[in-house]
């Protein structure tokens, strides 16, 4: 048996197992250098990539620069001039402090760094092949370029985990946008193979620069602001209506570093509790100042996490200043909505019909809380009314139940009416949306099948933000089988030139925005993974063309739902897995009168 030996590893495996952990793709390229420009006092960084980063990737800065001293301790591990003890990591102000991210750049890439302090001659040094040289170099202005050219191009394990140019440049971009948004007064410039795809200039306002990247009209943005003896938590949050099934607007910075956190991301869901529904995602862009002897930066290798000595006060302080700044901007619009009560068609001329379209279907009522005050305190209503615990309801054939056609519509959200022995209260968007989606799948029963469209009068022009762009050419075939019909009209605009007949007349810019959010990259046609994607996108589709809560229905409108509800595969659910229907038995009303 071979008696294997504990060795050292040489200095060149220690560095590429170390990149492994601080490099991932070429966006961990970009953070690092973005981190270290700014720490040295840059408010300029130009970034040059060539196909996504895959094959250049060159940041150039006005920073303080580097003298000869410092330059040759660039690329060496663990060389940093951010701190010299053990005692200043409970004390950390800068963004990078390990010194360990040039030199992880560099043992897996081809890599230089052109240098000018003011004070000394502009160097020129080169890693190659973990071999480090310096000379002298071609004069420039003040600051710092890091050049780095193929990307894990001897670690052949990592590099076939590359995606495509398109996902490798959104990756940049989205980390250039995270670094762009906590520092408005740093001008961002951006090429990718020569096209300028980023061009953000300076400014002092954290809402213009919030604005300007992602264009949402300014009024919609909240601005948060609390300012405690142990905490500062300031910033904006989205109004309700910009809230989203995915979190690709959600951005929180910790002493202005950008981290991943599922306390505070929760702390700021909980916030927004009462305004959207529990599927939907909040927009926000949040800063946190703490004591820096209350966080601990120094817990992941990427420095995407972060440790409170007191995560309980940091959460409530965070939830706390979430709800308070939501329920000041919205209680007028709250209050009117929950005092908005409509009856609709009386009980007169009721008649029975039997819908003999209906399925068989067997389902139980939930007691489920839901998230806006109007709903609770409609439910708040029956519950205090009837005061029981539903149990589980059997639903009989409902091609042997009779229907009675009155129709009652409370709260401009919800439909009261009767079948059989059996009071329905439904929730009149959950349906819609639940009938909507259904009928976009009968749609595309076929890979080769797309619903149909109607064309706009005129088209509509879509104002999308620079990491859309990239996305909707990938999502191009994906929003044409949906319904859709866009086309270029210039490398940085797009236009809609016909919407999906079952959508009715919506806001299309917003919809297209939220598809391209979804996902990352379409799947293969066919795949399983492709099906997913196309409920996931039906189903926001559905959800955005719905009757909305609150919408006062006809007569007529109402019966059209119903009738189209229980004619639906699966009427008890939206495709979100919210529930439609609320039931309630004769049986369970005559208990509460006494009867029973």
């Amino acid at each position: 048996m071979k008696n294997n030996k504990i060795k050292i590893l040489e200095y060149d495996i220690i560095n590429k197992i170390a990149a492994g952990e601080v490099i991932e793709r070429p966006a961990s390229v970009i953070k690092e250098a973005i981190e270290n420009s700014l720490d040295a006092g840059a408010d300029k960084l130009e970034i040059t990539l060539e196909n996504g980063g895959l094959n250049l990737i060159e940041i150039k800065d006005n920073g303080s620069g580097m003298d000869e001293d410092d330059a040759k301790l660039a690329f060496v591990q663990h060389a940093t001039s951010k701190i010299t003890a053990i005692e200043d990591l409970n004390n950390i102000h800068t963004l990078g402090f390990r010194g360990e991210a040039l030199a992880s750049i560099a043992s897996i890439s081809q890599s230089s760094i052109h240098t000018y302090d003011s004070n000394s001659e502009p160097l020129l040094v080169k890693s190659i092949n973990s071999k480090v040289t310096v000379e002298p170099a071609a004069a420039r202005s003040r600051g710092t370029t890091l050049t780095v050219r193929n990307i894990f191009h001897n670690v052949p394990a990592r590099k076939k985990f590359m995606r495509s140019e398109r996902t490798e440049l959104r990756n940049c971009l989205d980390t250039i946008i995270s670094s762009a948004l906590a520092n408005p007064k740093v001008t961002y410039s951006v090429t990718n193979n020569g096209r300028t795809i980023l061009d953000l200039k300076s400014t002092k306002s954290y809402l213009t620069r919030t604005a300007d990247i992602f264009k949402f009209d300014k009024e919609s943005l909240i601005q948060l602001s609390y300012d405690g003896p142990d905490i500062k938590i300031y910033g904006y949050i989205g109004h309700p209506s910009l809230a989203r099934t995915s979190s690709n607007y959600q951005y929180i910075y910790v002493n202005n570093r950008p981290v991943t956190d599922k306390l505070l991301n929760k702390a700021v869901k909980d916030g927004f509790q009462s305004s959207i529904s529990k599927e939907m995602r909040p927009c926000y862009f949040i800063f946190i100042e703490i004591a820096s002897t209350e966080v601990d930066v120094n817990v992941h290798p990427r420095k995407s996490e972060v440790r409170f000595a007191n995560p309980g006060l940091v959460f409530l302080r965070l939830k706390n200043a979430v709800a308070g700044t939501l329920e000041q901007r919205l209680k007028k619009q709250l209050s009117e909505r929950i005092n908005s009560t409509s009856v609709v068609n009386p009980l007169r001329n009721i008649e029975h019909k039997n819908y003999q379209n209906s399925r068989n279907l067997h389902t139980r009522a939930e007691s489920r809380s839901i998230d806006e005050q109007s709903i609770q305190k409609s439910l708040q209503f029956t519950k205090e009314l009837l005061s029981f615990e539903p149990t589980k309801l059997e639903v009989k054939n409902f091609e042997q139940t009779e229907f009675l056609s009155y129709y009652i519509q409370v709260f401009s959200t919800y439909i009261i009416t009767q079948r059989g022995d059996k009071l329905l209260l439904i929730d009149q968007h959950a349906a819609d949306e639940r009938i909507k989606y259904e009928q976009f799948f009968k749609s595309l029963k076929n890979d080769d099948e797309v619903i149909s469209s109607q064309d706009l009068l005129v088209p509509i022009e879509l104002e999308l933000t620079d990491s859309e762009l990239i996305s909707i050419e990938e999502q191009k075939a994906v929003i044409e089988k949906l319904g859709f019909k866009i086309e270029r009209l210039s490398s940085k605009s797009w236009q809609l030139t016909a919407y999906p007949v079952l959508l009715g007349n919506l806001d299309f810019e917003s919809l297209i925005r939220e598809i391209i959010s979804q996902i990352e990259e379409t799947p293969e046609a066919g795949s399983q993974a492709y099906t997913e994607h196309l409920e996931k996108v039906v189903a926001t589709m559905a959800c955005h063309g719905s009757i909305r809560a609150g919408q006062k229905l006809h007569n007529s409108e109402i019966e059209k739902l119903i009738n189209d509800l229980f004619n639906c595969e699966l009427p008890y659910s939206c495709p979100h897995g919210r529930p439609i229907i609320w039931e309630l038995s004769k049986e369970d009303l005559e208990k509460q009168f006494k009867r029973r």
